[in-house]
């Protein structure tokens, strides 16, 4: 089970004072900026933290397998090869991503957060 540092503490659960705009960490105060975003990135392939860490954050795994880059790969192929059977599978699988459609709006913005955007 990984850690954080508990310095971090203050900066996962937003305790600020003075009415929201400061924060302190160890023992310094600072000024806090509501947009703010704390990053935090590991190497380990699947990092378990304990579930008061889990509440306070989002995790993303982006983690890249060898069977999705090989599905990825084998899509740009059908697609230059026979781009008939490419329209054929967009049409079959339309429905299945219309069913997912709500989870993606819920997941792009924490996203699009994560990358710097919008």
């Amino acid at each position: 089970e990984e850690t954080l540092d508990p310095v971090l503490d203050p900066l996962l659960g937003r305790h600020t004072t003075k009415k929201g705009r400061y924060i302190r960490i160890g023992d310094k105060e600072c000024r806090f900026h509501l947009d703010f975003r704390l990053i935090l990135h590991t190497k380990l392939a699947n990092p378990h933290y304990k579930p008061e860490i889990q509440a306070q954050t989002t995790l993303l795994n982006f983690t890249v397998t060898r069977d999705g880059l090989e599905d990825q790969l084998l899509a740009e192929v059908v697609n230059l090869e026979r781009p008939d059977l490419e329209h054929l599978k967009v049409i079959v699988y339309t429905p299945r991503c219309l069913k997912t459609l709500p989870v993606h709006h819920i997941s792009r913005p924490v996203i699009s957060r994560v990358v710097g955007g919008p």
